[in-house]
C-alpha cells in the first residue's frame, strides 16, 4: 500500500456510497439469506455488514469495477478506491472509465453524484498530491 505512492505524484480516491447496501441480492439467492424474528421469515435483499462474506463481496465487487486498461495505477480495499499517476489527463480518463462502469451497474460514489454534470471538473478537483487514504496520511510526492 506504501509503495503505491512511489507509482506517481497525484492521486484521486473515492469511496462508495453505504456500499454493502448497493449489494443486492437477486430472488434466487434471497431465499437463502433469511432470519426469523417474533415468528416471522425475513429475506436480506442487499449484503449486510455483518455478514462473514461481506468483505469479499464488497471488495471482489469493486475489483471488478476496476478490472481496465489504464497506465494510472489503481488499488481499492474494500469500498474504497486510489488512482495514482503523473499525469492529470490520465487520473481524469481512468477515474471517469471507473465512474462510467459504477453508473452502468447502478453503484454510486460519495464524491461524484449521479446528476453531476461535469463531472470532469468534479475529478479534477479530487486530484491531490498529499492525502488521506484507509487511515493513513500519503504523501505522494516523494520521489521515484
Amino acid at each position: 500500500r506504501r509503495r503505491a505512492a512511489h507509482r506517481g505524484r497525484r492521486c484521486v480516491t473515492v469511496d462508495m456510497s453505504a456500499w454493502y447496501d448497493q449489494l443486492k441480492y437477486n430472488r434466487a439467492v434471497r431465499r437463502r439469506f433469511c432470519f426469523w424474528f417474533q415468528g416471522k421469515r425475513y429475506r436480506l435483499c442487499s449484503v449486510s455488514m455483518g455478514q462473514r462474506h461481506a468483505v469479499g463481496i464488497g471488495h471482489l465487487t469493486t475489483l471488478r469495477l476496476l478490472d481496465f486498461d489504464t497506465p494510472v495505477y489503481k488499488e481499492a480495499y474494500i469500498d474504497n478506491v486510489r488512482f495514482v499517476g503523473d499525469d492529470d489527463d490520465e487520473l481524469v480518463r481512468a477515474v471517469m472509465t471507473f465512474v462510467e462502469r459504477c453508473r452502468a451497474v447502478g453503484a454510486t460514489i460519495n464524491e461524484i453524484r449521479d446528476d453531476d454534470d461535469d463531472v470532469e471538473t468534479t475529478i479534477r478537483s479530487l486530484i491531490h498530491t498529499r492525502g488521506e487514504w484507509l487511515g493513513e496520511i500519503v504523501d505522494n510526492k516523494v520521489q521515484k
